[in-house]
């Protein structure tokens, strides 16, 4: 298996995460959203393999609860299991303060992403109608899937 290593991300980071970003997705987080994900109340992780910023972790834990804001994998990296060595190390991040519910949304037409999600244990609990935006001023809708330990 592709070794990763997990950092948390700084100032200076933020150029190569928001071209990762815009390559992964058809409507990316904004440069500003990114930097605002810097404040504390975020767990906000660089995933690097051979030492090159590959994808991205966004996370923010209440309680026993942890939301999954965003997970990226640039496209020339995925396919090789990335994805689901980031969202183990999520969990793993999350032990230490007792979650019990780790949570996400995925966009409808992501069936590559649910697939993934759906074999490590999350399961559909929600639909958010319109939730993500799309090009043209259309709407997709978001699925809410959750994890329990």
């Amino acid at each position: 298996m592709n070794e990763l290593a997990f950092q948390p991300v700084g100032r200076d980071d933020i150029a190569q995460v928001f071209a990762n970003e815009t390559a992964s997705y058809l409507m990316p987080w904004s440069l500003q959203s990114l930097i605002d994900s810097l404040d504390p109340q975020y767990a906000f992780w660089k995933i690097e393999f051979n030492s090159k910023i590959v994808g991205h972790l966004i996370y923010q834990t209440v309680v026993d609860e942890s939301h999954l804001l965003n997970i990226c994998i640039h496209p020339r990296f995925q396919n090789k299991g990335f994805g689901k060595q980031a969202l183990g190390f999520w969990f793993e991040q999350c032990q230490a303060s007792q979650v019990k519910n780790f949570y996400l949304e995925v966009r409808e037409s992501n069936t590559l992403a649910q697939s993934l999600y759906k074999a490590i244990g999350f399961e559909e609990i929600a639909n958010r109608k319109d939730y993500y935006p799309l090009p043209e001023q259309k709407r997709e809708n978001g699925i809410i899937m959750l994890k329990r330990l």
